[in-house]
């Protein structure tokens, strides 16, 4: 029982503007919680690979390698981690904005 009245208070701590979704679906955000912070996240078979952080305190960095291991150039930070920009702006990365976005494997989800 402790242990889920903290994790709600965790959840209910990020506020209403910092979202991070994969391919349109929300994976931290308010409703979906933040069990993904910080974790090594593998993207789906069928994933598109679309990554769009909003807001000024998450960030996600996407990596060609499974298991969010660097390789040479080929690992990407989407989000602004400024708090200075608009709290509701968001910022997507895919293979249109990086072409070897359409070969990732993995990606983790990080407060800035």
């Amino acid at each position: 029982m402790r242990a889920a009245l903290c994790c709600v208070a965790l959840v209910a701590a990020l506020p209403v503007t910092e979202k991070v979704s994969i391919d349109g679906t929300e994976v931290v955000s308010q409703g979906a919680g933040d069990g993904a912070l910080g974790k090594s996240r593998t993207f789906s078979k069928t994933s598109t690979k679309k990554v769009c952080v909003q807001g000024q305190g998450l960030k996600a960095t996407v990596y060609l390698r499974n298991r969010s291991e660097s390789y040479h150039h080929y690992q990407h930070e989407v989000g602004s981690c400024d708090s200075k920009s608009d709290s509701t702006a968001e910022h997507c990365a895919d293979e249109t904005t990086h072409k070897w976005m359409k070969h990732a494997q993995s990606y983790t989800i990080s407060p800035c």
